[in-house]
C-alpha cells in the first residue's frame, strides 16, 4: 500500500508541475482577451456619443457598421475567455481527481512497527519531502488553483452587464492570485526531483529457513552422468 501512496503522490505532483505551466499561458491569455475587451469597449462608447461625430462627418449608416463590427469583436474575445475557461476546468478537475487518489491512498495506510517501506515514505528521503508536508502542501496547492478558477470565472460571467467594469475586478483577481504564488513556487522547488524517484526497495531480513535440495534430482543427475 505504500508503494500505491507513493505513486499517486507522483501522478499528483507531476501533473501539478505540468498544469503550473499551463496556468502561466492561461493567465496571458485572459490578459490579453480583457485588454481587448476594454479597448472595443472604450471605442464602442466613443462611437455611441453623436456629439463626438457632428463633427467629423461621419454618416449614421456608418456609425451602425462600426458599432457591429466592435459588437462582434467583443463577443469574440467574450467566447474566446469561456474557451480559456473550460480549459481551466477540465484541469481542475483533473486534479481534484488526483488529489482524491492521494487521500484514498492514504487512508489505506497503517504505520507499523515492522513496515521500514513506510517509514521511508514518512521521513522522506534526499530528494522527496516527508509525507505529512506531502499531504499539506497537495491540498494547499490544489485549494489555491480551485480558488483561482472560481474568483475569475465568476467575474467572467458577469462580462455581459458591464464588460470594463468587471474586466477591472477579473485583472484584480489575477494580480491578487499572483501575490500568492511564491507559496505554489516553494512547493513546485521541493517537489521538483520526486516525481521521478523510483519506489525505496527495502531488502526484508533472513528469517533464516534454508531452502533443503530434493535428493532424487542429485541422484537423477548422478545416473545420467553414469
Amino acid at each position: 500500500m505504500s508503494c500505491q501512496l507513493h505513486k499517486a503522490l507522483q501522478r499528483y505532483y507531476k501533473r501539478l508541475h505540468s498544469f503550473y505551466d499551463e496556468w502561466l499561458i492561461i493567465g496571458k491569455k485572459i490578459e490579453i482577451s480583457l485588454t481587448a475587451l476594454n479597448d472595443q469597449s472604450e471605442t464602442l462608447q466613443l462611437i455611441s456619443d453623436d456629439a463626438d461625430y457632428n463633427d467629423a462627418e461621419i454618416s449614421e449608416e456608418l456609425q451602425h457598421r462600426i458599432r457591429f463590427n466592435i459588437l462582434m469583436v467583443l463577443d469574440e474575445e467574450q467566447d474566446h475567455l469561456f474557451k480559456i475557461m473550460v480549459q481551466f476546468n477540465r484541469v481542475i478537475q483533473e486534479l481534484a481527481n488526483l488529489l482524491q487518489n492521494v487521500i484514498r491512498a492514504r487512508s489505506k495506510v497503517f504505520v507499523r512497527d515492522n513496515d521500514e517501506e513506510m517509514k521511508l515514505l514518512i521521513n522522506g528521503s534526499y530528494c522527496r519531502p516527508k509525507l505529512d508536508l506531502l499531504m499539506e502542501w497537495a491540498i494547499k496547492s490544489f485549494e489555491y488553483f480551485n480558488n483561482l478558477y472560481y474568483c475569475i470565472n465568476n467575474e467572467i460571467k458577469l462580462l455581459g452587464y458591464d464588460k470594463m467594469k468587471n474586466t477591472d475586478k477579473v485583472l484584480a483577481a489575477i494580480k491578487k492570485a499572483n501575490e500568492g504564488r511564491i507559496a505554489i513556487n516553494k512547493i513546485l522547488a521541493h517537489t521538483q526531483y520526486m516525481i521521478d524517484e523510483q519506489f525505496p526497495n527495502v531488502k526484508h531480513k533472513n528469517t533464516g529457513l534454508q531452502k533443503i535440495p530434493d535428493p532424487t534430482l542429485s541422484q537423477s543427475g548422478t545416473e545420467r552422468r553414469s
